[in-house]
């Protein structure tokens, strides 16, 4: 049978020695050496970043939109507006005015890039309003059933869209939420922004204290952070440093929010 070591650092040599005793007390003892391969998805070109309060070690998975036309369908779904947990854990709950479209994500030259369009008619095929009056296209992609992470430290470098109306995001749920559902599956908003407040940033955590059901068991707790610049003018980095008793928010690399 299969014997699996976890916790073994990448790119390193191991020696190894198993002893096996027969019922009848023949003993035989193995010894191998192996180096452990190279953690999979490490591209060492990017370079680790420096947190203050962590020790960030190596990269596991990154995606730098460098190839294509479009997102990378091994790593992200675009989505239409539904409300199921498998629909990414849903999508347009929030009476939002808008239809949201894949053909509104574009990839390449390093950027992921959202457009969102005034339209004056509904874009056909399989979009849906979930508002009462839904006035332009956007979109939403993300990585359920695909790449998922539970620890360590996860950022994204991102240009806010500006305008009053917009209200972009960048955030988690649980791998559950298909089977339990919204509260109970967590919700973790690493980085909001409301189009009409260009210099806030806030970030949030959804949970729930029971185990079913929705939603008067929801608790929703924030922090905020407020910049000297206009977030919409340029790229800045939005991250989370996640540890098994504490989440940590953070905005070009400085933290702005704890909570246990």
């Amino acid at each position: 049978s299969p014997i699996t070591i976890e916790g073994l650092t990448p790119a390193t040599r191991y020696s190894f020695r198993l002893k096996q005793i027969s019922t009848t007390g023949r003993v035989v003892v193995l010894a191998r050496a192996y180096t452990t391969a190279e953690s999979p998805s490490a591209d060492p070109s990017i370079p680790i970043p420096t947190i203050p309060g962590f020790t960030v070690q190596q990269l596991l998975w990154t995606n730098e939109f460098n190839t294509g036309n479009s997102i990378d369908a091994t790593k992200w779904t675009a989505r239409y507006c539904g409300h199921s947990g498998s629909n990414g854990g849903g999508t347009c709950h929030n009476n939002e005015s808008q239809w949201f479209i894949p053909s509104a994500i574009a990839g390449g030259n390093g950027n992921a890039v959202i457009t969102t369009t005034r339209v004056d008619a509904p874009p056909g095929g399989d979009a849906t309003c979930l508002g009462t009056n839904c006035a332009f296209t956007s979109g939403r992609f993300d990585t359920q059933g695909k790449v998922s992470f539970q620890y360590g430290y996860i950022e994204a470098r991102i240009k806010m869209p500006s305008g009053e109306g917009n209200w972009p995001a960048f955030w988690m749920i649980g791998t559950d939420i298909s089977t339990v559902g919204w509260p109970v599956s967590g919700e973790v908003d690493i980085a909001e922004q409301g189009g009409h407040q260009p210099r806030r940033n806030s970030g949030a955590l959804h949970y729930s204290m029971t185990t079913s059901g929705c939603c008067g068991n929801h608790r929703y707790e924030y922090g905020q952070r407020w910049s000297d610049v206009d977030l919409s003018a340029d790229f800045h980095t939005y991250g989370i440093a996640w540890t098994p008793d504490q989440m940590t928010l953070f905005m070009d690399r400085q933290a702005f929010w704890s909570i246990d």
